[in-house]
């Protein structure tokens, strides 16, 4: 069974592999964010111990640069939009 630190070391040349990959794309990406990623993400409903080291390594690789961005709910909402929205009060 592995924890999560002894998974990570396991798997980091895949994991470094990958973050090279990204960053030769002109993406900053580290092997920690791809693996919490992974972990939060991908593997976030199978325990360590039940993953199957050939899915680990074809997640890892399947994972792009957009997956690792943060969602953005009020992307098209401006500054102002924002402060009517959350704090004028119309009562």
């Amino acid at each position: 069974m592995y924890s999560k630190q002894q998974l990570y070391y396991h798997i980091f040349p895949a994991l470094q592999a990958r973050a090279v990959d990204l960053q030769t794309m002109g993406h900053k990406v580290t092997t920690a964010q791809l693996f919490e990623y992974c972990v939060e993400s991908r593997w976030r409903n199978h325990p360590f111990d039940q993953l199957q080291m050939h899915q680990v390594v074809a997640s890892i690789f399947a994972t792009t640069a957009e997956d690792l961005q943060p969602v953005t709910i009020f992307s098209d909402v401006n500054e102002e939009e924002i402060r009517i929205l959350l704090y004028d009060d119309k009562t």
